[in-house]
């Protein structure tokens, strides 16, 4: 849930024109990436998790990637992020190609955001969001040892004010007359697009979702660091990794709400078919 935060607030600069233009390069912004896979990557192959940066995202791994990104941030390694996402630096694939959901694109983000806004991820958060939607109680995010948000991961508030984020998604980025996200942003970052996918037999292209699908959530697609439902109408969620979740369904101004702390690989079709019912009603 954190990352569409980090999606929605890179929104927002684009809009300000703290960030030019999300085909430029994060080496653009952050110097210290500069020669680096990931420096390489333009800011909308990182919003669709779609970088072509090799990273493995095994929870129950303690060798994988993001556990050495965990480590790095919040074991408070000297380095922080910065130093941490320098060392995923193999290529797969070109970037925009290939999905692949990687908390270390999310990290590269936050340093994006916060050298082109010049202000603290946190600190950008509350006067874009927080402040904008009258956040009923404080929010917090957990830093690395340099002092930059841990912009994966580690974004805490209560219920009800993300209750508030999702009404005003809801009703495409407007919040009480004002416009706290930009209504263009939200539509790109949340509408599914058919686009041509080279099969891997070299045949003539089929048509396919250009926002890649996983198989473990076949059902679900992904824009700017968000979760898209397929279907006809729009729908779209906010997904935390141990069973929090924010559901938004823009024609009917519907939004659910769930926080929980259950283990990671949690059942999600209970909640999914609740969802569902709710819908229809």
């Amino acid at each position: 849930m954190a990352k569409t935060i980090v999606g929605l607030l890179i929104g927002i600069a684009v809009s300000e024109g703290a960030i030019r233009s999300i085909d430029e390069r994060a080496e653009v912004y952050v110097p210290e990436l500069k020669g680096t896979a990931y420096g390489r990557t333009p800011i909308k192959a990182l919003l669709q998790m779609a970088s072509g940066v090799a990273f493995r995202e095994d929870y129950t791994d303690r060798t994988s990637d993001i556990a050495t990104l965990g480590r790095a941030t919040l074991g408070q390694e000297p380095g922080g992020g910065l130093a941490a996402v320098t060392r995923f630096n193999t290529r797969n694939a070109e970037p925009g190609q290939l999905f692949s959901y990687a908390s270390s694109e999310s990290m590269v983000l936050g340093l994006v955001l916060a050298r082109a806004t010049r202000r603290s991820v946190s600190d950008y958060a509350s006067a874009k969001l927080w402040l904008p939607l009258g956040a009923e109680a404080d929010a917090t995010w957990s830093i690395d040892a340099t002092g930059q948000e841990i912009t994966f991961a580690c974004f805490n508030a209560v219920l009800r004010d993300w209750g508030r984020l999702g009404l005003m998604l809801a009703n495409d980025g407007q919040w009480a007359g004002k416009t706290i996200v930009p209504r263009e942003w939200l539509l790109e970052s949340t509408t599914t697009r058919v686009g041509p996918r080279p099969p891997e037999d070299g045949s003539a292209p089929r048509r396919s979702f250009s926002r890649r699908t996983t198989p473990e959530s076949p059902n679900l697609l992904y824009g700017y660091h968000v979760w898209l439902q397929s279907g006809p109408d729009r729908q779209f969620s906010l997904r935390g990794l141990r069973g929090q979740f924010v559901f938004v369904d823009p024609g009917s101004k519907l939004v659910l709400v769930q926080t929980a702390a259950r283990e990671v690989g949690f059942p999600e079709e209970e909640l999914f078919t609740l969802w569902a019912a709710l819908r229809s009603q």
